[in-house]
């Protein structure tokens, strides 16, 4: 598959949208070297008449080839958009976007709001249960 393939085919189902990268521009198309995808990237190629027409097509064409490849083989295309979402909400772009820190939640952890200790008063109340 060449690397402008993977490309329109990421950004077509992971277009750019509202502030949020596109999926290039999120860096997923390595979810794409997974063995597992190759028979849909297949499938999507031959359907619209070989790579580079894929690529060359516009927008809603390459949408309908890839909802024609779904209906098709919808088990298989659904992993390929797991794998795909997978990277995509993992990459430091799209965290940002978000609003999301993208540093790694240890040895800092999460700040936490102060705990309100109304929330345990009943069962404070009621006292032990057990013997």
């Amino acid at each position: 598959m060449t690397e402008a393939f993977l490309r329109a085919v990421v950004d077509t189902l992971l277009p750019a949208d509202e502030g949020l990268p596109s999926g290039t521009g999120a860096g997923v198309t390595r979810a794409l070297a997974d063995q597992n995808v190759h028979h849909v990237l297949a499938a999507i190629a031959a359907r619209s008449g070989g790579e580079a027409s894929f690529v060359a097509a516009d927008e809603p064409t390459r949408v309908a080839t890839l909802q024609a490849v779904e209906q098709a083989d919808g088990a298989a295309f659904e992993r390929m958009i797991v794998l795909l979402l997978a990277d995509y909400c993992e990459a430091e772009s799209v965290l940002r976007a978000f609003g999301w820190r993208t540093d790694p939640p240890q040895p800092r952890g999460f700040e936490l709001p102060p705990f309100d200790e109304t929330v345990l008063a009943q069962a404070k109340r009621r006292g032990r249960l057990w013997r």
